[in-house]
Parts: C-alpha cells; structure tokens; sequence
C-alpha cells in the first residue's frame, strides 16, 4: 500500500455527459463555492445501521433524481442568536476549520434546520437533555411549511417555543468540496446524527419525491445495479457505514480532535469511462472497527465479523483485520489471519468466538502483520492452521473450505507475494482478500516478493469474477469493507497500468535507477514511504525488463 492513491468512484451517466462537455470545452474558470451542510441520520437495527435518504425531485436543477441525505444551502437568518447548548460556535469552528465562529454557527445552524425542513426531525427540547416531544396535531409540520417559505426562521421557530438548539447531538464527519465541471458548487459540511428517541422522518418537503430508511450495503448495492443514483460524497460514506453496527459508537468516534479537511474529487477517465478520484488520505474518517482502542469489533452481517488488530500504520491502516466467519446457528467458526503476536487481539478473537469451537486457521499470506500471531492462535484455539505453501494441510487453488455452516472457495492470488491467497464466501459472495485488495489506498507489490506480471493477472482474475456476480463485497486485510467490488478492481488495474506508464515515461526521459524513478513518480507521496515506493518501482522495472 502506498499513500495518497486515492479511491475511485463512477459517476452518474447525466454527470458523466457534463464532465466530457466541460472538458471538450476547456475545462474553464470553476463556478463559486456556496456553503451547505447535510445530515447523515441513522438509527440501529439488529442487522446494522440504516441511513434516512431522500431522493431529489426529478425537476431539481442540481442532483435531479439523486439520493441524498437532508441538507442544503446557508440562509442569512442562520447567523442569527438562538437558544443553544452543546459545543460553542469557537469549538465548532475548530471542528470544521471555518474562518470564524459566525461561519461555523451558520453550518450548525443550517445542518438543524435543513433536518426539520426537509423530515421533521428537530435536533432541539425544552432543556439540555431533552428533545421536542412528537407532534401528533401538526404544529410542526405547519412550522416546516413556514420555514420552506422563508416565512419565519428557525431562531423564531425555537424562541417562540421555549426550545434549545442541542448542537451535542451533531458531529462532523466530512467536508466536500463540488468538483470545477459542476455549474453549481457547494462546500459541504456533513454531520451524523441519530434520530431522536419518539421522532420519525418523514422526507415530506418540496425537494424531495422519495424518502426511505435503508441499510447502506443496500442503497449502494441498488446504485451498483442502476436502480439507484448516487452522487460520490453519498456513496464514499454510505462505504464507511457498511460495517458499522452501533450508530451511537460511530458517531461518538468523530469527537471534533482531528478538524475537517476538505475533499474536492477529480474527474478521470478508466477506459471507456469517467469516474473521480478522491484522495483517500484526506478522507479516511475514524474507522468503525477502531472506535475505541478497546472495541475493534464490527459485525459485517450475522456470518461475518472482524476483529481489527491494534497495529496501525502507513502501511497497516487502522490496523490489521482479522475474520471471523460463521453461520449464526453454527457450533464453530473459522478465523481468516489471526494477526500479529498480541496476546490481547488473540484472547479478543477467542471471546468473539465465544461458545463456538475454533474449527481452522487459515492465512492470506505469510506477512507478520497477518501471520505472526497463528501458531500461538493455534494453541489457544486447539485448531490447525491452513495457507497456501505452508506444512501439512496446504492449501491450493480451486480448494473448497466447508465448516462452520460457510462454504469458502480458495483462490490463489499471487502478486503481492507468491503465497497470497483470497477466500471467497460464497454464502455473501464475499472475497477476503488479504493484502492483495485493501480498504482504501492501494497493495504494495514489492519484489522480489511480489511480482507486478502475477498481480496484474491475479485482478484480470478478480475482475471476471466480478464482472459475472461472482464477487460483489470485498473484506480487505486492512481498511473497510468495499462493496463497489467491480468499481474498485477495474480501478485498481487502471492505476497499476498508470503508474506502469509513469514508470516507462521517467525511464525514456533519463532515469536509470531505482531512486531516479521514485523521485519522479512518487514526487507527490510523503518520503516516509519511498522506500516502499522503491520496492515497489523495482517490481515495476523487473515486469518491464529494465
């Protein structure tokens, strides 16, 4: 993995048609930045979260059809004192990174009313523990209808009714920048809220023609399939959400320590097609496994859970992930990379494991990060442990694993390193891949270890069984899960394929080492990672001959 790679995103087929105009057009002088914010809403289920979209009207100028979450632009009156509790506009201001504590309130301001206007849902109460109680006689429907029609603001709104502003219920999690294609253009607070005990969203405004609750794995899985449009900032932390099974705890983990740092994505075209790229180290929110450095725990979904080693760095994200898979109703579990030596990780995974008998062992390759901790796994568990070119017990490719109540199909995967192996779930269609696919950024093929010729064939690989519905979730070795498989591994070849034409044109234009390739490839990364750029840079140059 190096840093700053990026994630990549497809974009709607009406955006893709503004983008080739914009190009053939010169791609001129960008539009100005209004300030907006948004709230993702959530709320548990036993499954997972769900998420309150809305789907933009049809006739709307910006995102027509689109599904978003509540929000929208400034309005003049948000700057005006009301009743508020909760973190001053100074703090919030340090949170967002505004130019002043006006601007922030203005954000916090606009992200409350937007969430009123747009669903009902009122972020407010009489007091600082408290929230506005229903409305069975409609007295605020009738005040959403006034604030739509700019007829009273939202500081009127709570003065006239005895309420406070409860800005402790708000967090930040993401600022977005519109990209210079767009006509209009936003620069995008997103908070996270979760939906008040007794209220309930209803999308009943005049922006919207559709509103639901969904879980995040089936909103994107609908826009992987058409059926649904999204626009990337929607889809980027729909993915962050996927894991998340305690809305409460994911919230909580963006506690305002780490400021915003604005994302603008960048149009690119991958073949035939348009997608943007978004700089992931400029986006990579507290993850839902490292909440606390106490739970790193996560549940996928009733036969997946993954238990986040506590190892991170530039190299290992959050930290390593370890798999814990089995049917719900199953006697045992099979764990997938145990991890590094850390006796408290091991002892986790075992209290994850609880009642059920660790059946096998099995490994994605043979780094320490993944590995280091299996044998002694093995003697706590009472279990072998299996991988691809290790002992008795090996693994080939083509093996099919049946335990636990899952059915794992192994693939050999080779290119990171020659013993790399995937196991796909069939039960999720499911690919746990190691270090071979990661959550975000992208696999370090560093030779002679790896090679870039077996890891090119290894994603034409993955991407057939993409492309035929045979992979459709990706539960990486590090980072999140991803659930645009297909996106994602045709963006990882396009980028191998880019930074191979990188390579080829560093070396036509003079440079003949190693280094020499790295200070003109990698100009942009941090230095701290060049020599995983070089190792990198020299499978690059072995693949090419030099």
């Amino acid at each position: 993995m190096t840093a700053g790679e990026g994630l990549r995103y497809p974009v709607p087929p009406t955006t893709a048609t503004q983008i080739r105009a914009w190009w053939d057009a010169g791609a001129g002088d960008a539009a100005p930045v209004s300030d907006a914010a948004s709230v993702v809403l959530l709320r548990d289920r036993p499954d997972g979260v769900e998420v309150f979209v809305l789907r933009r009207a049809a006739t709307m100028t910006f995102a027509p059809s689109a599904y978003v979450f509540p929000g929208g632009r400034l309005d003049p009156h948000d700057t005006t004192d009301l009743p508020w509790v909760g973190p001053s506009p100074a703090e919030w201001s340090r949170r967002l990174d505004t130019p002043d504590a006006l601007t922030a309130q203005a954000l916090v301001v606009a992200a409350a009313r937007e969430l009123f206007e747009e669903c009902g849902i009122l972020l407010a109460g009489p007091d600082a523990q408290t929230v506005a109680a229903p409305d069975p006689e409609g007295t605020w429907l009738d005040a959403r209808r006034r604030l739509e029609r700019h007829e009273e603001t939202f500081a009127a709104l709570l003065h006239s009714h005895r309420l406070v502003l409860r800005t402790d219920l708000l967090r930040a999690v993401a600022q977005w920048i519109t990209p210079a294609f767009e006509p209009r253009r936003y620069d995008t607070r997103f908070f996270a809220a979760v939906v008040p005990t007794g209220q309930a969203p209803d999308g009943d405004c005049s922006e919207a023609e559709d509103s639901r609750w969904i879980r995040p794995a089936d909103l994107l899985a609908q826009a992987d399939s058409g059926d649904a449009m999204l626009l990337p900032p929607t889809r980027h932390l729909l993915r962050q959400l996927v894991p998340v099974t305690d809305a409460a705890q994911w919230i909580a983990a963006h506690d305002g320590d780490r400021p915003l740092r604005a994302v603008t994505p960048t149009p690119i075209l991958v073949g035939d097609d348009i997608m943007v790229v978004i700089d992931t180290d400029e986006t990579s929110a507290p993850a839902a496994s490292s909440t606390s450095t106490a739970d790193r725990t996560t549940s996928v979904n009733e036969r997946i859970t993954c238990v986040c080693a506590p190892n991170p760095g530039p190299l290992t994200l959050d930290g390593t992930n370890s798999w814990v898979l089995g049917a719900p109703d199953a006697e045992e579990v099979v764990v997938i990379d145990p991890g590094p030596a850390d006796e408290d990780h091991l002892r986790r995974l075992l209290a994850v494991a609880g009642s059920r008998h660790v059946s096998q062992i099995l490994l994605t390759h043979r780094h320490p990060d993944h590995a280091e901790g299996a044998l002694r796994f093995a003697e706590l568990a009472h279990a072998p442990v299996r991988a691809l070119g290790v002992g008795r017990g090996d693994l080939a490719d083509g093996d099919v694993v049946e335990s636990a109540g899952i059915t794992l199909h192994v693939l050999a995967t080779p290119g990171h390193t020659g013993d790399s192996a995937s196991f796909l779930l069939t039960q999720d269609e499911a690919l746990l891949t190691g270090d071979t696919i990661l959550g975000r950024g992208s696999a370090l093929v560093a030779w002679p270890e790896g090679t870039l010729g077996e890891y090119l064939a290894t994603l034409n690989r993955l991407i057939d069984m993409a492309q035929d519905g045979s992979i459709r979730l990706i539960l990486p070795g590090h980072g999140a899960p991803i659930v645009d498989a297909a996106a994602t591994l045709h963006a990882y070849r396009e980028h191998r394929l880019s930074r191979l034409d990188q390579v080829r044109r560093a070396l036509a234009s003079g440079a003949r080492t190693v280094q020499d390739v790295v200070e003109i490839v990698y100009a942009d990364v941090d230095h701290a990672l060049w020599p995983a750029a070089s190792q990198s840079v020299r499978a690059q140059m072995d693949y090419l001959g030099t």
